[in-house]
């Protein structure tokens, strides 16, 4: 079993906050939107650790790399995101197990596992 990619939003720049903003932004609306900018990758961050964590632990992942990626639907996210990429299929055995139901069962129970323990640390359930 191979490895897998998880990639978050690299972490916000004013410039950034400031092109997303209406223009003539006060400078207290450009502060509360680099604040929750950086709650948003934080939580990214914390989720992504936690489902290469669980992909390791319960799905027989044999590593799992973070990697910040300018990814268009990573930073347009207004709630903390990953985007999971869960193998290379470079062969055949491989690319049957992630086809068959229990490979895609295994995978799913194990990013679903990190996504109730994110959504519990956050207090969110």
């Amino acid at each position: 079993i191979q490895g897998s990619v998880v990639f978050v939003a690299p972490p916000p720049t004013l410039q950034a906050v400031r092109a997303a903003l209406p223009d003539g932004a006060s400078p207290a609306d450009v502060a509360l939107a680099m604040d929750a900018r950086r709650d948003i990758h934080r939580g990214s961050v914390d989720l992504a650790r936690r489902v290469g964590a669980r992909l390791l632990d319960n799905a027989g992942r044999s590593s799992v790399e973070v990697r910040q990626q300018r990814l268009q639907v990573l930073l347009e996210a207004t709630m903390p995101a990953v985007l999971v990429e869960l193998d290379y299929l470079s062969s055949g055995s491989q690319a049957a197990w992630l086809a068959g139901a229990d490979g895609q069962n295994t995978l799913a129970a194990a990013i679903a596992s990190a996504v109730i323990d994110y959504a519990r640390h956050a207090e969110l359930l």
